[in-house]
């Protein structure tokens, strides 16, 4: 079906950390400062991070749901989307 989440990937580098969500149709992403998300999350090491973005945003929306926790604890983040 059209539309339909094909796949959710978080990356993490020394400085930042994306989100971003493919579809059949479109892709976006969103991304923020990794320290910044890890005191929000508070969690201390980059595996630990990792889990706490699967748990927290590897499911469909996840796009939406981790720009939204960045909005809401006051980290800048940069987003960008399309359609193919």
């Amino acid at each position: 079906m059209p539309g339909n989440v094909v796949v959710i990937v978080a990356e993490i580098n020394d400085r930042r950390v994306s989100v971003s969500e493919e579809t059949s149709t479109s892709s976006q992403e969103v991304s923020c400062s990794k320290d910044r998300l890890m005191k929000a999350l508070n969690v201390h090491t980059d595996e630990d991070l990792m889990n706490e973005l699967e748990k927290r945003f590897g499911k469909c929306c996840g796009y939406g749901i981790a720009r939204q926790f960045m909005e809401d604890n006051n980290i800048e983040f940069n987003w960008w989307g399309g359609s193919n």
